[in-house]
């Protein structure tokens, strides 16, 4: 794949992700108090992974032409690792009732 192409794919998944934590405070807004602590706590915790995908990204864009292949890989793990706690997040809101995604 392509640099650039990657680059634009992994930021436009970032960015999604980054709207679901938005819509995760959203919806803790109408929930119980300790529903909202427990989700302000998650998404402190998810704010911290989507930098670390933030950084891991960067490294990439900044890696020369032959190495970024190598680096892709650290990525896509943080990224993966994020939406696994944004979807994980909205399961336990789910179960309090809160609403849906």
């Amino acid at each position: 794949m392509i640099r650039n192409a990657y680059l634009k794919k992994v930021e436009v998944r970032l960015e999604r992700l980054g709207e679901d934590i938005e819509s995760l405070a959203k919806k803790a807004e109408s929930a119980s108090a300790d529903v909202r602590d427990i989700v302000a706590r998650q998404i402190a915790v998810l704010q911290s992974k989507a930098e670390t995908a933030r950084d891991r990204i960067k490294v990439v864009r900044a890696a020369g032409e032959m190495n970024w292949g190598h680096l892709k890989k650290g990525a896509d793990d943080a990224l993966e690792d994020l939406k696994h706690a944004v979807d994980n997040t909205f399961q336990r809101i789910r179960k309090t009732g809160s609403g849906k995604r």
